[in-house]
């Protein structure tokens, strides 16, 4: 069993160390590094109320593992190596919790089989156990335990006592971390009240409901801080989908299903089918499930079928899909060699597909270059204060002053800080003047980082009126000129971005004298399109004329040295 176990960790480690080792696409989604900034905040002291540093207030799954990364980044910085040393942590965990939850209620070969799909696992699952955001994929941690919690205390009286505090604290602390667990925690409570119906003791449920006040701790002093926004989901503010989206959007992504995904998918459901009658684990999971799949459809944040990130919200279906592929392995395994060597037949296809899925998300890494690559794990940040402060600077109290103070008060080159924090203030859509005047009057002649941070407000159409945008700066005092049109080269032609809008931009006739400054601030568009990839970029200058290669490169080289660790 410990040999099983071991191997599936090993296996784990080798493909996520590989992935990272690689640079595969394994790195950046916004909140992840938004994410990394709250822990930040934690280990400088940020004058704030401590909830209120959070990225996210409804995700307290975010702040836990912003507290992780901090612990990574007191040995190594806030690098990439300390932000994806947090994620196998995570990954371990998940691992864990499912190997004993599945050998404990189904069987020993359903564990060995649950490891290895946890550690070899299809794309989606892949990038989100690396991503480690807090409150879809590392919620699985704490709806394994609150199920299993469930089916100890209706299973083993004698012991009910100790697992009602388990299941207590799970749930608890599981509502914290994400409102995903909730589910569980339902179908959980369900499956107690029903399986102990006439027999469950008091000192149970007292222990149950204590476990629960001390889990949930954490919430209660979010809840003192931030009010109901600690439980309430800021999406539900700007959700606008419908009953028909989630089916909608399920439907395509089954259309758009590899052979292998769709024999993963079979034998997940046969599994989950045959297994039922058979183990109390897999009724009490189809429960959770139901569950899982009316609140997700009901809850208007259901999305149609984009791209691999939309599975995040469903990691639940993953974790069901590991159970029952997992529990028919058990069931074959006892019922002779025929059904054996189907099984595993159909399991070599699974394990095959997901191989794939692996080795493309390596090879679109640099394979070749692990030395360059350890350099850039250990020596470039994972912090991104503009998103940070975007969602920060919506909700804490104070004024512009109070704002920028708090942004200043982060060990961090102002050249980051300060222009980040402008841009969160040019997001609320103000006036640019307006934003001048707080800029001049807050910070004097420490502005000039600032201003560079002001795009939003000098094209205020995200970027793509810049002949308007260029209108607007050249009506202003010409000292404002240079910072304010690398600015609008930061935000040219939306937030959004690729190879062929940066040359769009390029080409775009800024006027003469403030032409090298505009380029300048192209240069940070690309730092952070190829943000891990010199070797990218370095291609993309080469292809350029020499009169916009030298100031975009030099804006290009400013942002690296911003973000380069020593």
């Amino acid at each position: 069993m410990r040999r099983n176990l071991s191997l599936c960790l090993f296996l784990l480690l080798l493909v996520r160390a590989t992935l990272v080792l690689c640079l595969a696409d394994v790195f950046y989604y916004g909140e992840e590094f938004a994410k990394a900034v709250s822990g930040k905040a934690v280990l400088d002291g940020i004058p704030l109320d401590y909830f209120v540093r959070n990225y996210g207030m409804h995700e307290g799954g975010g702040f836990v593992v912003a507290h992780l990364r901090a612990l990574f980044f007191i040995p190594f910085g806030e690098t990439l190596l300390a932000s994806k040393l947090a994620a196998l942590t995570s990954s371990v965990l998940l691992l864990l919790v499912m190997w004993r939850f599945v050998r404990e209620h189904i069987g020993e070969r359903a564990a060995f089989v649950a490891g290895l799909l946890v550690a070899i696992a299809p794309d989606s699952a892949l990038r989100f156990s690396l991503l480690c955001l807090g409150t879809h994929f590392e919620a699985l941690i704490w709806v394994t335990l609150i199920l299993d919690g469930a089916l100890r205390v209706a299973r083993d009286r004698e012991a009910a006592t100790r697992s009602a505090l388990q299941l207590g604290l799970a749930a608890g602390f599981g509502l914290y971390s994400s409102l995903q667990t909730v589910p569980a925690s339902a179908a959980a409570l369900l499956w107690v009240l029903w399986a102990r119906r006439s027999t469950l003791a008091r000192r149970e449920l007292l222990m149950g409901m204590g476990g629960f006040a001390l889990g949930a701790l954490p919430l209660w002093l979010a809840l003192g801080q931030l009010g109901l926004a600690a439980l309430r989901p800021v999406q539900l503010d700007s959700a606008g989908g419908n009953l028909a989206d989630g089916p909608r959007g399920l439907l395509q992504a089954w259309l758009d299903f590899s052979v292998f995904d769709w024999v993963s998918v079979g034998l997940a459901l046969l599994g989950l089918l045959c297994g039922l009658r058979r183990w109390p684990a897999l009724r009490l999971a189809a429960l959770y499930g139901a569950l899982f799949l009316a609140s997700y459809l009901l809850s208007g944040l259901a999305s149609e079928y984009l791209y691999w990130m939309y599975f995040l919200r469903l990691s639940a279906l993953w974790w069901l899909g590991v159970l029952g592929i997992a529990a028919l392995h058990q069931l074959a395994g006892e019922r002779g060699n025929a059904p054996r060597l189907l099984n595993l037949a159909a399991l070599a296809l699974v394990f095959g597909g997901n191989l794939l899925d692996f080795s493309r998300l390596a090879q679109d890494g640099r394979t070749g270059a692990l030395g360059s690559n350890w350099d850039v794990l250990t020596h470039t940040k994972t912090v991104e204060y503009d998103i940070y402060f975007d969602k920060l600077f919506a909700r804490m109290p104070g004024g512009d002053a109070h704002k920028l103070l708090v942004a200043r008060a982060f060990d961090e080159d102002e050249r980051l800080t300060l222009p980040a924090a402008a841009t969160a203030l040019a997001a609320q859509g103000r006036p640019l003047e307006e934003l001048l005047a707080k800029l001049q009057a807050n910070l004097g002649p420490d502005q000039a980082a600032a201003l560079r941070g002001l795009g939003l407000a000098v094209v205020p159409a995200f970027g793509h009126d810049l002949v308007g945008g260029f209108a607007r700066i050249q009506a202003l005092n010409p000292s404002l000129h240079q910072p304010l049109a690398e600015a609008a080269g930061r935000v040219a032609l939306g937030l959004k971005f690729d190879e062929t809008k940066l040359r769009r931009a390029i080409a775009f006739e800024a006027p003469e004298e403030l032409r090298d400054a505009f380029l300048r601030g192209l240069g940070m568009r690309l730092y952070r399109l190829h943000r891990w990839r010199d070797d990218r970029a370095s291609a993309f200058l080469a292809t350029l004329n020499p009169e916009d290669r030298e100031p975009l490169e030099a804006g290009w080289r400013e942002a690296r040295a911003l973000y380069r660790i020593p």
